[in-house]
């Protein structure tokens, strides 16, 4: 993962199927953030302590990155927290999307 950019992390989309299908997001200081993680593992972690069905797990890569880009702007979110830990409500970073 480059610093300063989003390459490189992992996200969650979720969906009741694969055309409808969205970033998690989370809410801080009344702006949107994307949650994103820094492996796979931590990813599937969280979707387990959350209890989140449907849902998958995905790298962010060149191939995607502006796919994911949009789908950041149509939600209005701002950027990404990452390695959001749900017990004790500290991530590890907050970075531009």
């Amino acid at each position: 993962m480059a610093e300063g950019t989003i390459e490189g992390l992992w996200y969650i989309q979720a969906g009741d199927d694969g055309k409808n299908r969205a970033p998690l997001l989370a809410r801080v200081s009344e702006e949107t953030y994307m949650l994103a993680f820094s492996n796979a593992a931590k990813a599937r972690s969280f979707i387990q302590q959350m209890n989140v069905t449907q849902a998958d797990v995905g790298m962010i890569v060149r191939g995607n990155l502006e796919e994911v880009r949009g789908q950041l702007r149509q939600f209005g979110a701002i950027g990404v927290i990452i390695d959001y830990d749900p017990e004790t409500r500290a991530y590890a970073a907050a970075r531009a999307a």
